[in-house]
């Protein structure tokens, strides 16, 4: 199965080791309506996004 390579054109990419090394902050942001794709390279493989209650 091919992963999903779209990454949302509202979101900011950042790549795995910067969302590591700032992931309290990334986290913070998220919760202030900010979303995330994470890329290993130029490819997107996980999407930060607020959980919605």
């Amino acid at each position: 199965m091919k992963p999903n390579t779209k990454a949302r054109a509202d979101a900011t990419t950042i790549k795995i080791s910067e969302a590591k090394t700032h992931l309290s902050d990334l986290l913070a942001r998220v919760e202030a309506g900010e979303e995330f794709v994470i890329a290993r390279g130029n490819d997107p493989v996980a999407h930060l996004t607020a959980v919605r209650n």
